[in-house]
């Protein structure tokens, strides 16, 4: 996870040019792909977590966590983007960790 972070970090730019991402948009997706990065041994470690409880046959709590961490992130994503005026990166704060 760490690993991605820091390459997600660095390469940021790099693959919204390779995806001819417009030159406008250029900076504010760059600052959501490195925040998104930046989530990702968060993520990653959901995703282990979640993985051993279904093998163990439990899949009834990841889909309530799901379910939870779905609306949570709506609700985090409105709050930081209309109550604190962050925009972009209100988005991309909120969604790593609780969107999985």
């Amino acid at each position: 996870g760490l690993f991605m972070a820091v390459v997600g970090w660095a390469l940021s730019p790099y693959f919204l040019t390779l995806m001819n991402t417009d030159e406008v948009l250029l900076p504010l997706s760059t600052l959501y792909m490195r925040i998104y990065f930046l989530g990702a041994p968060a993520s990653l470690l959901y995703n282990f977590g979640f993985s051993i409880m279904r093998t163990l046959g439990d899949t009834r709590r990841p889909l309530i966590y799901m379910c939870i961490a779905g609306v949570t992130n709506i609700l985090l994503n409105l709050f930081l983007v209309i109550v604190c005026d962050l925009g972009v990166a209100g988005v991309a704060i909120a969604t790593p960790a609780l969107s999985y």
